[in-house]
């Protein structure tokens, strides 16, 4: 069963990249491929195609590519040397564009009519928030990553995190190595997490309560719907994510 399989140690698997070789691509095939988005996604297509002989070239509005990879994976889970491998070697075998700022519909209507094909692997990362009232007060998962491997964020004493997928594990393992004495994930459900990212938090003393469900977030707790509050210096919000696809055209 999905239970019972163990979790691929992506630390270990990343090393033996290091060591192995870039195969040669398949002859040229003529097909010319846009590849918007230089995320995780993004990057394993155009490798793949560019493998198979079809010219690959990524559009990616950020300086560096990677995604989340590169921005908001803790070093302790994938470190940076193999990061910085990879991408380096994708950097030197597909062509990459930096667009400098977000696609505009009128930028995608052009590489769709220059390319034979155009792949969109913009990935998720538009955060989703519950909408209780105080729900501005809590920081996305994904910006509290961000900012933590840039060693830009800070936490306080007592941090709440609504939402304990394995976003939500990194995110209490980085609170913890910030300097938060209490670290708390609440879920509606019986948490989803597993693998490094759930034994990073549990050897960092995160506590897993469910189910819960947040009523409001004020400037010292997260109240819930039980009657409960939990102190709360720092909410930090990890309830999924959602691409932004606005250049798309409708049609």
């Amino acid at each position: 069963t999905k239970a019972d399989l163990p979790a691929v140690d992506t630390a270990l698997l990343g090393r033996a990249s290091l060591e192995a070789a870039i195969p040669a691509p398949a002859a040229a095939t003529g097909m010319k491929i846009a590849v918007i988005g230089g995320g995780a996604a993004g990057l394993s297509v155009a490798w793949q195609l560019r493998m198979k002989g079809h010219e690959a070239v990524i559009h990616e509005g950020r300086k560096r590519l990677g995604g989340k990879i590169t921005e908001t994976i803790p070093t302790s889970r994938i470190p940076d040397e193999v990061v910085n491998h990879e991408v380096t070697r994708i950097e030197e075998t597909v062509p990459h564009k930096y667009l400098k700022h977000p696609l505009t519909e009128e930028e995608f209507k052009k590489l769709h009519a220059k390319y034979d094909i155009v792949v969109v692997a913009t990935g998720a990362r538009k955060a989703r928030k519950i909408p209780v009232p105080g729900h501005e007060r809590a920081v996305a998962a994904l910006d509290f990553l961000r900012e933590s491997k840039l060693d830009k964020a800070k936490v306080g004493k007592s941090v709440v995190i609504i939402g304990a997928g394995n976003v939500g594990c990194d995110a209490a393992a980085e609170a913890h190595r910030l300097g938060a004495e209490s670290v708390t994930l609440i879920d509606i459900q019986q948490p989803a997490s597993f693998g490094p990212e759930r034994k990073h938090a549990e050897a960092a003393g995160a506590k897993f309560l469910w189910p819960r469900f947040t009523k409001q977030i004020t400037a010292t707790a997260v109240e819930l719907t039980d009657g409960t509050s939990l102190p709360a210096d720092t909410v930090i919000m990890a309830v999924g994510d959602q691409p932004d696809l606005s250049f798309l055209p409708e049609e």
